[in-house]
């Protein structure tokens, strides 16, 4: 699958703009959600950290179609839309889709500790 472009003239619209924690929680996320006719868009839009980022619009329905059936909802489920682009579009923008409840991803929760078996004591003669 490729990332969707749009393909007639009529420029993409913002309609709003969002911004999240990205997924290491080190860098502010900015993004903008558009429209084109009846499709809805995302690009990425800045970055409080230093990673570079790819700024091209992205098919909603694109990442909903890449995403559909996925197992595992990673930023590697992602990099399909940005091949040849930076390595950090993929995270950034999982990131925004889970701020914008377009999908979710499991929390890590802690290994829960191992069952330790209680002792045996020995009798003293």
């Amino acid at each position: 699958m490729s990332k969707e472009e749009p393909m007639c003239k009529e420029e993409i619209q913002v309609v709003r703009s969002g911004s999240c924690q990205s997924l290491s929680e080190r860098s502010t996320i900015n993004y903008d959600i558009g429209s084109q006719g009846d499709s809805q868009y995302i690009r990425l839009s800045g970055n409080s950290g230093s990673g570079l980022y790819c700024k091209e619009w992205v098919s909603i329905a694109a990442i909903k179609q890449l995403l559909s059936g996925t197992p595992s909802i990673t930023s590697k489920a992602l990099q399909p839309l940005f091949l040849g682009r930076s390595t950090n579009s993929p995270g950034f923008l999982l990131a925004t889709i889970v701020n914008e409840k377009l999908c979710s991803i499991p929390t890590k929760s802690a290994p829960e500790a191992p069952q330790s078996k209680p002792s045996k004591v020995k009798k003293s003669k």
